[in-house]
């Protein structure tokens, strides 16, 4: 999937998966940066293509995305949420 000149909205996108005959979709959340993070935690990033990089950042809830230096088009995907202990 290609993602270059979206906007920097919430993207949603489907990615369908051949398992075992039968098809699986899944939903996926994609940040850009500027956008607020809505969930601490990591997050991987993504290129325009759709594909995991291998990094990450660590963000937290409130604060902006940082930019990617690597050109536009790149986001963010939530890995790891931060769990919280009381």
């Amino acid at each position: 999937m290609f993602f270059s000149g979206l906007s920097s909205h919430l993207v949603h996108y489907l990615i369908s998966e051949e398992k075992r005959g039968a098809s699986m979709t899944f939903q996926v959340q994609l940040y850009y940066p500027g956008q607020i993070v809505p969930r601490s935690g990591q997050y991987g990033v993504i290129n325009p293509l759709g594909r995991d990089t291998g990094y990450e950042i660590t963000a937290v809830k409130g604060e902006r995305f940082p930019p990617y230096s690597a050109g536009p088009g790149y986001g963010y995907r939530l890995n790891d949420p931060t769990r919280h202990r009381r």
